[in-house]
Formats: structure tokens, C-alpha cells, sequence
């Protein structure tokens, strides 16, 4: 058997969609729920969700697609549980996430499979494979880079641990606004990337450190501010790159 890339706008679309349904299973929902049946419930939704949709939106002949998401979403806690106390949590996101997509447009090109049915409105074909991805991009950013961005800081030994002596609060307060800042950094960041406009980025990183330039004095926050914003600002570089080489010629 020939393998295969989606190449007809069906085909395309098809992808985009699964791509973002995998994204939305795997990081809009929450990743802590409070107790041990929600989060029975709620692996067995994101294993099963992406995919009963692919074959509700492909029909039987995407149960290929169906099966490879399927492993992929037992595939992915799985290395979280057994691979992140290693230090190899960001691998394992990229590496389950590019395999998933990467499988998911082998699945579709090699075995011609398209949408069962179309998204309705009057929208052209591409416009709706770009909106898809793009989503699916905003999706993993949030949730997903926040994963990779700590385990960069976990593999370097930067997550602090201490206590900000000035208020005598947990540093982890600061891990968590730090972590809702990165969630807006690498949305801003994969727009600037699609408009083109590189040289925004060096206008946005130079604000961020002029504004928390004076807790840079303290060592452990310097190193945990600066890994972080490297890497959040790396993984939000390359999606958008990614999103831009695959939505320009679509739209």
C-alpha cells in the first residue's frame, strides 16, 4: 500500500477537523478534576471522544483514523503517568501529538477519506480547513505548551520551590500567574508569527522583562523566568510558523 497526504480540499478539511477534535479532547477539558470517578470519567471521554467523531464525520472507512486516535489517547496519559517523573514531559507532548497528526494525514491521504458531511454556512472549503487549524494551534498552545514549557523548567531544575520572603506566600502563586501569562504570550506569539511580523517579537519580550525586571534580581526566579519565556516563547514560534506555511496557501 502506497502511504500517502491529504491532497484534495476534502481531504484536507477532514484533517483540519480531527486535528482540532484531538486538541479539544485532549487540552480544553480540565486537566485536574477532584476526584478519582470525575477522572475515570472523564480518561474515558478523552480516549473515546476524537475517536467516535471520526467516524461519525467519515463514516466506517475512517476506522483507521479512529483506531490510531484511539492509541494516541491512551497513549498520551500513559507517558505522562509513566515518562513525566523522568523529566521527559515535554516529549512526550510533542512526540504523541506529532505522531497523532502526522498518523492522522497518513490515515486520511493513503485511504482517500473525506467528511461525511460539510460545516454548513457559506464558507469556502479552505477557509474552513484554515479556521479548523488554527484552532487546533490556539487549543494545544494553551494546555499543551503550558506542558512542554514545564517540562523544559522541570529538565533544567527551574520550577521554584521556595518562599517569596517578602510576603511569606508560596512561590507556586507565582508559577501559576507565570502560567497564565504564558497562556496569552504564545496566543500573541502565533499571531505575530502568521501576520509575519517578526519583529514584533523582540517589542514583546523586551516589555515583559522591562516589567518584571526588578524580581529579576532574585536568582531562582531569573532562571525560572527566563527558561520559561524561552521556551513558551520557542514552542509558540514554531506552531505558528507551522499554522502560517499551511494557512497562507488556503486562505
Amino acid at each position: 500500500m502506497n502511504l500517502d497526504l491529504p491532497g484534495t480540499p476534502d481531504q484536507l478539511l477532514f484533517w483540519s477537523s480531527g486535528a482540532l477534535i484531538w486538541m479539544l479532547a485532549n487540552y480544553a477539558l480540565p486537566l485536574h478534576p477532584a476526584s478519582r470517578v470525575s477522572y475515570l470519567i472523564l480518561a474515558i471521554v478523552r480516549v473515546l471522544f476524537p475517536a467516535l467523531v471520526v467516524l461519525v464525520l467519515g463514516g466506517v472507512s475512517a476506522w483507521v483514523l479512529a483506531l490510531l486516535f484511539l492509541i494516541s489517547g491512551i497513549a498520551l496519559p500513559a507517558g505522562r503517568a509513566w515518562l513525566a517523573p523522568r523529566r521527559l514531559r515535554a516529549e512526550v507532548e510533542l512526540t504523541v501529538n506529532a505522531l497523532a497528526l502526522a498518523g492522522a494525514a497518513l490515515a486520511i491521504g493513503t485511504g482517500h477519506l473525506s467528511m461525511g458531511m460539510a460545516p454548513g454556512l457559506d464558507i469556502p472549503t479552505g477557509h474552513w480547513t484554515a479556521i479548523w487549524l488554527v484552532s487546533a494551534g490556539a487549543v494545544f498552545l494553551l494546555r499543551g505548551g503550558a506542558e512542554v514549557v514545564r517540562g523544559i523548567l522541570e529538565k533544567a531544575g527551574s520550577i521554584p520551590v521556595a518562599v517569596i520572603p517578602s510576603t511569606a506566600q508560596p512561590i507556586g502563586q507565582e508559577f501559576n500567574r507565570g502560567r497564565l501569562i504564558g497562556y496569552l504570550e504564545r496566543l500573541l506569539i502565533m499571531a505575530i508569527i502568521m501576520a509575519g511580523q517578526y519583529a514584533a517579537l523582540g517589542v514583546l519580550v523586551a516589555a515583559k522583562g522591562l516589567i518584571r525586571s526588578h524580581e529579576l534580581e532574585r536568582l531562582d526566579f531569573a532562571e525560572y523566568f527566563l527558561i520559561g519565556t524561552l521556551a513558551s516563547i520557542t514552542v509558540a514560534f514554531f506552531v505558528g510558523l507551522g499554522l502560517r506555511a499551511l494557512v497562507l496557501p488556503l486562505w
